[in-house]
């Protein structure tokens, strides 16, 4: 096969591979045995930045991606609107001023999913690839 050849078929890889994880979505999940049916991304930014403890009405724990994850990135960009950095600035200025603290943060969609899956009125989010039956799916975000 000559180097052009090569090439071409490496292109074509590598843009179906880079076009699919673009493309991925991600699932915003709940404790199995919580009683919400959906949320909002409005209404996720709120917990996400502290500034409601509850979803619906029902008194939520969120849990954050690792700093740096591809999914964390997504899902505050996607969801809340803010950048690493900005996210980093707003949370330095919210617990300097004693208004509170981010969400604890996990290592991976596993320990994210295990978590919540464990945790009563626990709430995440996870490549909707990694969802499976042990926690409920409140949304999904193309």
């Amino acid at each position: 096969m000559t180097t052009i050849k090569k090439l071409s078929v490496a292109a074509v890889l590598a843009g179906t591979l880079f076009s699919s994880v673009a493309m991925a979505e991600l699932a915003i999940i709940g404790h199995p045995g919580i009683s919400l049916r959906g949320v909002t991304n409005d209404e996720l930014s709120k917990v996400y930045l502290g500034n409601s403890k509850s979803l619906g009405g029902v008194d939520v724990n969120p849990v954050d991606q690792a700093e740096g994850s591809g999914t964390r990135g997504e899902f505050y960009d996607k969801v809340v609107g803010k950048s690493e950095s900005q996210l980093k600035r707003y949370w330095s200025q919210r617990v300097f001023s004693g208004k509170g603290k981010p969400p604890p943060s996990l290592a991976d969609d596993q320990a994210v999913k295990d978590w919540v899956a464990s945790t009563p009125g626990g709430i995440g989010y996870i490549d909707g690839g990694a969802v499976d039956g042990s926690v409920k799916v409140l949304s999904i975000i193309p």
